[in-house]
């Protein structure tokens, strides 16, 4: 199409060329036949104006006779003949030259016309010059825009993929900043509520507070209702109670070793199962794989409870008969719940069954009022436990008090003489008994005088004083072997007749200081005391 145009552009610029030339020519020979005609018709006027000049003269001069007046006649008529021919052919001559004029007018107006037609010819040549000159830079800017704009879209095209692979990972990194910041706040957290029983979460329903409720709700009802059950089947009071007391300690024992067991379980087969152990442990590991296993504990409740209950059957079988197992059935998994949720908390929540001073076991235990509440009677001292205080943790604050029997009396008198054969060991009965008028009983005398002389004026308990002094000697009196015989848990066997419930009543047995936090691992072979 470029070189069409430039084709084009050339020929019209040749014609151009071409038509300036022809009128030039056409000007110049124009030109040169009006300077021929002026010149010619300048000497023909000169000669007529000498012509004129001569008639004049001649017409002018005298004449002498007729024939110069013929002469001259003819010769003056000559004269204007030619003259009169001289000015007709001028007459014609100016015609033509008139009409030659007007040619040459028409021809230099033609002449102007083309080149002012050429002018504009020339001017739109110049024009369509420079449009073509236009369209080709336009065509050039337009490829080159047409590349650019390839370029850019190409860019562009580039940059939404890169925009959208860095929202992705844009995206990514906020993601894995807020797992990371949850990550952060759960380990705060952790770490914050890691053995720290100072914090407590509200959205937990078995919070220790909320057991702490639930564990006073137990010794309300639950404990009152098997209390009078086993009343109706003839127990003694004392006895029920040290049952009652004995199944919570139990419970709570077997609970507390079965959440320690199944702890090492559950972190060992985390660590095996992650490879964690392998390598170099950390507070981050451990605290996470902690709280894996808390939620563990608290998720599998139901399983958990099953094989504890199970559990505390088979030892409660050792305790008690299959009736009064019966009978106190929802006390004791309650009790069992209770106390499984109580050793999963974290950190677990502590018992306290407190500690009864007995003979030959060092002074008196004072009644910690700040720990336990009256059972039926106040003192200065404990006599019997009957319910255990509750606290956030070993060592940790009250949560629930206790209760306990208070006696004013430096030294425990219990109310029967089976008592004596299923709370004293047998080291102490042994000694009792063997040893006679010795110096067990001389202490025994020597505390009850001092306690007489200090002001004592209770009746009652003047009447315990003596008949300690009796009782020690009827255990003077019997038989190894009927002691022997004797030696069996009273809580397993309901008395045979009330003859026995009498004499039971009318003795008193002497008990030994001991620590109740301790379980034995049969009822037979006790040696610790429960109140």
């Amino acid at each position: 199409m470029g070189n069409h145009g430039s084709r084009a552009i050339d020929s019209a610029q040749e014609k151009r060329k071409c038509t300036k030339k022809n009128a030039f020519s056409a000007m110049k020979e124009s030109q040169r036949n009006r300077e021929t005609q002026d010149e010619k018709h300048v000497k023909s006027k000169g000669e007529h104006k000498k012509l004129w000049e001569t008639m004049n003269k001649a017409i002018s001069g005298p004449f002498h006779g007729e024939e110069r007046r013929l002469k001259c006649g003819s010769r003056k008529t000559k004269v204007q003949n030619d003259s009169e021919a001289e000015i007709q052919g001028t007459a014609g001559q100016d015609d033509t030259e008139e009409e030659r004029v007007t040619e040459d007018q028409k021809t230099s107006r033609d002449v102007r016309r083309v080149e002012v037609k050429s002018e504009q010819e020339s001017s739109l040549l110049r024009q369509v010059d420079d449009l073509t000159k236009d369209v080709t830079r336009y065509k050039e800017q337009a490829r080159n825009n047409n590349a650019r704009y390839n370029q850019v879209c190409t860019e562009k095209q580039n940059m939404d993929t890169r925009i959208r692979r860095l929202e992705v990972q844009l995206e990514e990194v906020r993601e894995e900043n807020r797992l990371l910041l949850n990550r952060l706040s759960k380990l705060s957290a952790l770490r914050l509520y890691d053995n720290n029983p100072n914090i407590t979460d509200l959205n937990d329903v078995n919070r220790p507070l909320k057991l702490a409720e639930q564990f006073n709700i137990l010794y309300d009802d639950l404990w009152t209702d098997s209390f009078q059950l086993l009343q109706q089947r003839k127990m003694n009071e004392g006895d029920i109670i040290h049952l009652l007391l004995k199944i919570v300690q139990v419970v709570f024992e077997i609970c507390k070793e079965h959440a320690m067991t199944m702890n090492v379980q559950l972190q060992n087969a985390i660590l095996n199962y992650t490879g964690l152990n392998k390598k170099k442990s950390n507070e981050t590991v451990v605290i996470e794989v902690m709280k894996i296993v808390r939620e563990y504990r608290k998720e599998n409740l139901k399983y958990s409870l099953k094989n504890i209950q199970k559990n505390v059957q088979c030892k409660l079988k050792d305790m008690m008969t299959d009736t009064q197992m019966q009978q106190i059935n929802s006390f004791t998994e309650e009790c069992t719940r209770l106390c499984w949720l109580m050793n999963i908390q974290d950190p677990q929540m502590f018992l306290s069954f407190g500690q009864v001073s007995f003979i030959g076991e060092g002074g008196p235990s004072p009644f910690d009022n700040t720990c336990f509440i009256s059972y039926t009677h106040n003192g200065m001292y404990v006599e019997f436990v009957v319910w255990p205080a509750l606290f956030l943790h070993e060592g940790g604050p009250l949560l629930k008090k206790g209760v306990a029997q208070g006696t004013n009396t430096p030294f425990v008198v219990a109310r029967s003489a089976t008592s004596l054969k299923s709370t004293c060991n047998s080291e102490s009965i042994n000694k009792i008994r063997k040893g006679g008028k010795s110096k067990l009983l001389k202490k025994l005398t020597g505390k009850f005088k001092s306690t007489k002389q200090q002001g004592l004026q209770d009746e009652e308990e003047v009447n315990r004083m003596h008949n300690a002094e009796d009782l020690v000697k009827e255990i003077e009196n019997e038989d190894n072997s009927s002691y022997d015989n004797q030696h069996v848990n009273p809580v397993a066997n309901e008395p045979s007749s009330p003859d026995s419930n009498t004499h039971e009543t009318n003795n008193i047995s002497l008990l030994t200081r001991t620590n109740i936090s301790q379980v034995p691992n049969h009822s037979s072979d006790i040696t610790n005391v429960e109140g």
